[in-house]
């Protein structure tokens, strides 16, 4: 307080340690202070030592709205004994209104404990160290009042509690949670091994899912169904099961209690000593309803928050607004995965979820319902009916590969899936087609990419990307490769020049693969180039599902194309056909910079850096009618020969299959 006294006598302003008639502000840092107390009911400025700050930078007193505290400020809330989308409706509301929302129960930092039954660890505890116990009503009450309530008429009385020592699912719930706590940096036990458990159906889905972590936990197997290989049954009462004890003598039918104190002991405890109930756990009470009044309570606040306003514009949607991504990985290290993706996602508006697959965790059912994507990583090893068993719990979700979803990101669009056959996998594929990238035999290459356009380009970029190597627009000699689709174009001129090394896309698909460097391939001279195939052609045999491996097999060889008969019977039809209009020349001011520019963009700087860009034209090669060529012109007609089907806009020349014209 020494700095606010001095803030005080600098601007002027009177400075009384005691609270009387005559204050006009009381400079608070926390809530709920006698002398607090004493302010509010006097109608007092309550306000933060900042107020005092913004006095002295303005040089006199300013409005203290801004300044004044908050109904629970500086205060640290704690909850018991609620479901989950309670607790987070409690945290929201606590921090809105200047609290501190803390899981654990902390003595001497915890100052309220919102609870709706006089029962649990942190209750016994807040009760003998004098911690305020209140309902869920005090905080809504705060916030309705705009400042802090008295706790007396909110608190949770003792007298309201039953059967003190009566379990309640909530009291279950929070023995399971604390169990799995102290198990928490103990190593997983085999205790359970050769046991296998089936669990009645009766537990609320928090309970349901603690005990299948405690069964895991243990090396036990379980099955969602009762069958008769069945040795126990986790039971939340014994009418519901009895009859599967009067008819199987070897079933062992325990409560969870048994499962919590075997996992304490590590070892499988006496299953006589732990039956079930005989009657059903009561349920919630049904004059209970924290989550209506919480939610109300919410909607009020943001009505407070937000004022009415006029209709905006409509913002653009992030790139991944709406999405949500399970991300599957594999690593046996324990390590939390890919950082840097999840940060991407993050920054896209995107939501995520990961599973190690070698310790695969229990998703939510909310999550499940909201999974857009399936995500298989690189390097991702999937166990025998992992992936089908995802897919079938999430029939709406995607199943895509990381590549996809690196792309989108590279780029700013979502590809559609079917662009690539290099985006999607297999429901049946047991691992990923790529290893763990970035690579060590990538790291010292500096590519160029020529010739591949739109999605291609984009997958081989960020394929380059991700395995390490340094990616380049224009070719220099700095370069080490150039990954080309066709063996012209003035970019491969040079590396030929250069002697660079020259590959395709397969080439690089490969040695992703394998992480390993293949051997260069030997590329076609254009005198013999054959027609352009695509860059998802031959791809890792991870990728592809069994039925499509299964078409390939079985697709039948085309076959051959019969020799033309003569060259002068062609030239002749050739020549009959009209000759297509030559195309509009092309301005100098549709090309900026004209001539110089043009030729400049063509062949880079061949001074200093010697590069050559990506930046030139192409022109389309148009028919063109040609003269009769002599009779004596003798051609081998095996040169024309090709069994591959022309592809459109290709540059293969058409030539008229004479084999069926009339002799002259």
């Amino acid at each position: 307080m020494e700095e606010a006294k001095k803030l005080v006598d600098s601007l002027g302003m009177r400075w009384d340690d005691n609270l009387h008639d005559g204050v006009t502000h009381l400079v608070a840092i926390v809530v709920g202070s006698a002398k607090y107390k004493a302010a509010k009911a006097a109608k007092m400025k309550v306000v933060k030592i900042e107020w005092l700050h913004a006095c002295f930078q303005n040089g006199a007193a300013v409005p203290t709205g801004p300044f004044e505290l908050k109904p629970l400020e500086g205060l640290c809330i704690c909850t018991t004994g609620l479901y989950v989308e309670d607790r987070d409706k409690v945290q929201e509301l606590c921090e809105s209104m200047g609290g501190i929302y803390h899981p654990d129960l902390i003595f001497g930092t915890t100052t309220h404990l919102i609870a709706e039954h006089p029962e649990g660890a942190k209750y016994n505890t807040a009760i003998a160290y004098g911690i305020p116990v209140v309902t869920v009503d005090w905080i809504v009450a705060c916030l309705d009042a705009q400042e802090l309530q008295d706790e007396d008429p909110y608190r949770v009385k003792e007298q309201d509690k039953e059967e003190d020592d009566a379990p309640t699912y909530l009291k279950l719930n929070d023995q399971l949670a604390q169990c799995i706590g102290m198990l928490e940096d103990d190593s997983i036990g085999c205790f359970f091994d050769g046991c296998i458990f089936w669990v009645t159906s009766g537990f609320p889905p928090d309970v349901m899912q603690k005990i299948k972590l405690l069964i895991r936990f243990g090396m036990g197997t379980r099955y969602d169904t009762y069958n008769s290989s069945v040795t126990h049954i986790v039971a939340d009462y014994t009418g519901r099961c009895q009859h599967l004890k009067d008819t199987n003598d070897g079933v062992e039918i325990v409560s969870t209690n048994w499962l919590i104190d075997s996992a304490l002991a590590m070892t499988c405890m006496q299953e006589d000593s732990y039956p079930p109930r005989a009657q059903p756990l009561p349920e919630r009470p049904p004059t209970t309803t924290p989550t209506k009044t919480l939610t109300k309570a919410l909607i009020n606040t943001a009505q407070k928050i937000i004022p009415a306003a006029p209709p905006l514009a409509p913002q653009p949607q992030s790139l991944f607004g709406g999405h949500m991504f399970l991300l599957l990985y594999t690593d046996k290290l324990g390590s939390t995965g890919n950082a840097v993706l999840r940060a991407q996602i993050k920054e896209a508006g995107g939501r995520y979820r990961e599973i190690n697959t070698t310790d695969p965790r229990i998703l939510q059912p909310n999550d499940i319902a909201r999974m857009s994507h399936i995500i298989l990583g690189h390097g991702c090893e999937l166990p025998d009916g992992m992936l089908p068993s995802l897919c079938q719990a999430m029939p709406h979700a995607k199943l895509a590969t990381e590549l996809w979803l690196q792309c989108c990101l590279q780029d700013g669009i979502i590809y559609p899936r079917r662009k690539h056959k290099l985006f999607r996998c297999s429901a049946d594929a047991h691992a990923s087609s790529f290893p763990p990238l970035p690579l060590p035999c990538f790291d010292s290459m500096v590519a160029c990419i020529s010739m591949f356009v739109d999605v291609e380009r984009a997958v081989l970029s960020c394929l380059l990307r991700l395995a390490g190597a340094t990616l380049t627009l224009k070719l220099s000699k700095r370069n080490t490769h150039l990954v080309c689709r066709l063996p012209e174009g003035p970019k491969f001129e040079k590396a030929v020049e250069w002697k660079l090394a020259i590959v395709n896309a397969k080439w690089l698909i490969t040695s992703v693969s394998a992480a390993t460097l293949m051997e260069l391939p030997a590329m076609v001279p254009p005198s013999k180039k054959r027609k352009l195939e695509p860059i998802d052609e031959d791809l890792p045999p991870a990728i592809l599902s069994s039925q499509e491996t299964k078409e390939l097999s079985q697709e039948e060889p085309r076959p051959e194309a019969p020799p033309t008969a003569s060259l002068s019977q062609e030239v002749k039809e050739s020549s009959r056909e009209e000759p297509c209009e030559a195309p509009p020349p092309v301005s100098s001011e549709e090309v900026e910079g004209g001539a110089l520019t043009q030729l400049d963009n063509l062949l880079g700087d061949m001074g200093g850096n010697e590069s050559c860009s990506l930046d030139y034209r192409y022109e389309p090669i148009l028919p063109v009618a040609v003269a009769e060529a002599p009779k004596t012109a003798h051609v081998n007609s095996q040169f024309f020969a090709d069994s591959q089907a022309v592809e459109p806009n290709s540059e293969m020349v058409h030539y008229v299959d004479m084999t069926q014209s009339k002799p002259v």
